[in-house]
């Protein structure tokens, strides 16, 4: 359960939300597993009834995270039921349930804590999205679109802008940019730095090539690069035949002229609802 302060809520996380709305009329928005001041977020009035339909003026539809109505009650407790929490979601608007918990629909309608009215207004705004996609249509535009667009090097060129402007330079005491004439060798030490899990995160689909950090910096400077892995990903050195790969590191930073440290965690220690198997 969150409990943020009420600038902090619009100042931090509601503010890409509202931005996106105003700018780029989204035809969907999803909801969060937690809750906010004690409601769950894919079913809080606050949330969608007050503030994204109301005051954000949203037109479009609200999807749950997957299995995040059923964390109503078998999580967070706040329903009893499966029922219950399908009429908690759907009656403070969220129309779409990536889930099971909808196949109770009709009984929460049975017990009188959800209307037909509600659930035929749902289906509405759904079946509105798949008519703007041309999903009932005999030459729907999406089916037309050649194979060959795909990784096309449009895609690609919007893809490498989109990395480099998202990138984030925290503190520069002056070392950037990369003088290559006075640097001879550089150790790239971490590793994260030539894992390919790191690079693909927690959704992905399968590329047709990678470039590690490490093959990164090696293919794009005419220096020496030394790499040392530095540590294990998530096991600590221990007991006398444990490999240690931080005495590697160390060599590797005294022969260098500047160390690019590549930190950080990867997919196998953090998911979503305890889905990594090495989460603990």
């Amino acid at each position: 359960d969150v409990d943020v302060s009420k600038k902090d809520l619009y100042e931090t996380y509601l503010y890409a939300f509202k931005y996106c709305i105003d700018n780029a009329n989204p035809s969907a928005v999803m909801g969060a597993y937690n809750r906010l001041y004690g409601e769950p977020c894919c079913g809080s009035k606050r949330l969608l009834g007050d503030i994204l339909y109301g005051e954000f003026g949203f037109k479009g539809y609200v999807v749950s995270d997957c299995s995040a109505v059923e964390d109503f009650h078998l999580n967070h407790k706040v329903t009893k039921n499966v029922a219950e929490s399908a009429a908690l979601a759907l009656n403070n608007g969220c129309q779409l349930n990536c889930g099971k918990a909808y196949t109770a629909a009709l009984q929460a309608v049975e017990m009188g804590i959800l209307s037909e009215e509600t659930i035929t207004s749902a289906a509405e705004k759904l079946f509105e999205a798949r008519f703007r996609l041309g999903m009932f249509d005999e030459d729907c535009e999406y089916n037309s679109i050649p194979y060959d667009v795909v990784e096309c090097e449009a895609h690609t060129s919007l893809n490498r802008k989109i990395a480099q402007s998202s990138m984030v330079l925290l503190k520069n005491n002056g070392i950037l940019p990369l003088d290559d004439k006075k640097i001879k060798t550089i150790a790239v030490i971490g590793p994260n730095a030539d894992s390919k899990t790191a690079l693909i995160g927690n959704y992905f689909g399968t590329p047709s090539r990678y470039t590690t950090l490490l093959r990164g910096i090696q293919d794009g400077c005419d220096c020496k690069v030394i790499y040392a892995r530095g540590c294990h990903i998530f096991k600590s050195d221990a007991g006398r035949a444990t490999e240690k790969p931080n005495n590697e590191a160390i060599i590797a930073a005294q022969k260098a002229d500047i160390v690019i440290m590549c930190m950080g965690l990867n997919p196998s220690m953090e998911g979503e609802e305890g889905d990594t198997f090495n989460g603990d």
